[in-house]
């Protein structure tokens, strides 16, 4: 038995949270997260607890290591929060979080997404590698008017909007020499920032087509059972209905952008209060206030802050539900 709470939704983080030193007191404290971490390690092959707590940060960063890292983490803190008798009613994940969320809802076990993940980041590797590209944040800019910027004749085609991550952030993907110059015609139309992002290729864009391609044969045989709480996509900014039908948006993710403005936007829609991250970092948390300002949030990414959200959670206001 644990508790449901009504007004609580968890966020999953995705690639680009992951960074040297992430979750070692985790590792070290939560056996949920150790187990996690380790059945990773096993699936993909490599030595995640390692690279997590010394990098190299360049290997770290890698579609193969960064994206099942981040995951793992987000997982093992699932098992964790749930072990300690909370649930939230709704739950949303940002591009490789969706994978953490289906978890979340029920509609994958945790080996399913572990291996689905591992594969998915190992697909994107291979395409960056065949076809480079590069991301950047460009903050202070309406959505539309990078969008006519991507739309303009220097860069149609080459550069396209990776993410909606909130209102006057949106991300940007595609060729590097077209996102370098769309960055600088961007702080000329008045972009207050804009960020060159620390990823190893052009996600969320037409250059992930290959990664697409081999991505559809895994999750062609992947179960999906029906979701056992609300989930939220951040493919379409939607609930899912129909998670058999997810299956062709999860291999659409890799060439189109996430929406994350419009997940949140839902989420409130369905009564999500409290946003808590769960996961290294608290890139999510900070999207999530740009998104509604009257949310609350919270991020559980270490020992210490996973000890204070437990202790202040009120289970007095939870309904008790069969899980």
């Amino acid at each position: 038995m644990i508790t449901q709470h009504q007004r609580l939704v968890f966020v999953f983080p995705g690639q680009g949270s992951q960074h040297p030193g992430m979750a070692g007191d985790l590792h070290r404290a939560l056996p949920d997260v150790r187990a996690v971490v380790e059945q990773a390690s096993d699936l993909a092959g490599l030595p995640l607890a390692q690279l997590m707590a010394r990098g190299p940060a360049e290997r770290l960063a890698a579609c193969d290591v960064a994206q099942v890292a981040v995951v793992a983490v987000s997982l093992g803190l699932l098992a964790h929060v749930r072990a300690a008798g909370v649930e939230a009613a709704i739950v949303m994940g940002h591009s490789a979080g969706e994978y953490s969320a289906l978890v979340a809802a029920g509609v994958m076990d945790v080996e399913t997404a572990l291996h689905v993940v591992v594969e998915r980041g190992r697909a994107m590797a291979a395409a960056a590698r065949e076809r480079t590209g590069a991301m950047a944040a460009i903050t202070g800019m309406r959505a539309g008017a990078v969008e006519r910027l991507c739309d303009d004749p220097a860069f149609a085609g080459r550069v396209t909007v990776a993410a909606y991550n909130a209102p006057g952030q949106v991300v940007v993907s595609g060729a590097c020499a077209a996102v370098d110059g769309l960055a600088t015609a961007a702080r000329d139309e008045g972009a207050t920032r804009v960020d060159r992002l620390n990823v190893g290729g052009a996600f969320h864009s037409p250059l992930m087509q290959p990664a697409r391609r081999a991505l559809v044969p895994v999750l062609a045989h992947t179960i999906l059972e029906p979701a056992r709480c609300t989930l939220v996509s951040s493919i379409s900014g939607s609930v899912v209905a129909d998670p058999q039908q997810h299956r062709a948006a999860l291999v659409d993710q890799l060439t189109s952008p996430v929406r994350w403005t419009e997940a949140v936007a839902t989420a409130a829609r369905h009564g999500g209060r409290h946003f808590v991250e769960l996961g290294p970092g608290r890139v999510l948390s900070a999207l999530v206030r740009m998104c509604d300002r009257a949310a609350d949030v919270s991020s559980v990414r270490d020992v210490p802050s996973c000890a204070r959200y437990l202790a202040g959670h009120s289970a007095p206001a939870a309904m008790s539900v069969s899980a």
